[in-house]
């Protein structure tokens, strides 16, 4: 679940900039592999990424690397990352306050503020309240280039745009970190009235459609073991009690799909399945969301049905052939042919 992990994506592409900063002269793609501890391929994707971002630039005929931003000491900078861990590791909702994390570290109380407001200039933290501050969804720019390299999101896209063209409705891709769910990629809705969430917006496993389709991906004593265990956790709201969540998951999963409304967002209603990486795990899930009148549960039915199809044997059909269009959907309300 390395490369599934958005924050710890993002701080991959921190520490390189680190390993850059400190350097002090030009360094190479294979120095900062080694001193990094990261694979060439990885490190050179981090180093394209900061460099598009502004943060490192080639030089010495394109074979060497230095930092452009003005760094007041390598000290600093380790501090920032230090603090970025923290606030990457706390509740993505609500966040972590000034004084927790003035805990535990010799940063006096200026030398913090003066971190997190240069962690905020980038775009990699925000307020979650006064002196809170938790995971921007901003993170996501550095870590762009590994996340649409996955194996998953490449054998998805097509499978998104069918969707898209069929429904005309906002299809979108989650992956879980820690019990919550992050937006990583969105077709957006073809309609004049429609309804999306942003992109790196976190949200509890515990609510709406997409949270229900990942709980439908486990067995029913883990989904019980996850419901109990978030149910009580800051940050998980749930919109219904944990029996009737850990019911609507098992129905849900023996479906194939799930169906859920007026949860995540008001007036919307969402169809999503479950997606399998190719590590036969659950990596992720797919929503169809549009306006509950246009998505109403018998709507939904045949939408769900063929977004499992299309998905059951995912890597099987990416590797064989592309998905094939079938009717229209909205406009049929038939259940489209088999993948």
């Amino acid at each position: 679940m390395a490369n599934d992990n958005i924050l710890q994506t993002a701080l991959k592409a921190l520490y390189v900039l680190r390993v850059v900063s400190e350097a002090g002269e030009p360094i190479s793609m294979t120095e900062v592999s080694s001193r990094a501890d990261l694979s060439r391929t990885v490190a050179f994707r981090m180093l394209k990424t900061l460099e598009v971002a502004g943060f490192v630039q080639v030089v010495q005929g394109g074979k060497r690397y230095e930092a452009t931003v003005n760094q007041a000491g390598s000290a600093s900078l380790g501090d920032a990352l230090s603090l970025l861990r923290r606030v990457s590791s706390a509740n993505p909702v609500v966040g972590i306050d000034e004084a927790d994390l003035h805990t535990g570290t010799t940063l006096s109380r200026p030398q913090i503020k003066t971190a997190l407001n240069e962690l905020q200039r980038y775009r990699l933290i925000e307020p979650a309240g006064t002196e809170q501050w938790r995971i921007s969804p901003g993170i996501l720019g550095y870590a762009e280039q590994l996340l649409r390299a996955s194996p998953t999101l490449s054998a998805l896209r097509p499978i998104m745009q069918v969707l898209s063209d069929e429904t005309g409705e906002t299809i979108t891709f989650f992956r879980e970190t820690e019990g919550f769910q992050y937006v990583t990629e969105v077709v957006p809705c073809k309609e004049p009235l429609s309804y999306s969430l942003p992109i790196g917006s976190g949200h509890s496993v515990l609510r709406g459609a997409a949270g229900r389709a990942w709980l439908s991906g486990h067995d029913e004593t883990e989904v019980q073991r996850i419901v109990y265990r978030l149910a009580g956790m800051s940050g998980h709201h749930p919109a219904v009690g944990p029996d009737e969540l850990i019911a609507d998951a098992i129905r849900f999963r023996a479906r194939g799909y799930a169906y859920c409304k007026n949860e995540r967002i008001e007036n919307a209603a969402a169809v999503a399945v479950p997606i399998t990486g190719p590590t036969g795990r659950i990596a992720g899930v797919l929503s169809v969301m549009a306006p509950v009148f246009r998505l109403t549960e018998e709507k939904a039915h045949p939408i769900g049905q063929r977004m499992a199809d299309m998905t059951r044997d995912l890597f099987r059909v990416a590797e064989l052939e592309k998905p094939k269009r079938g009717p229209a959907l909205r406009e049929t309300g038939e259940t489209a042919p088999k993948v």
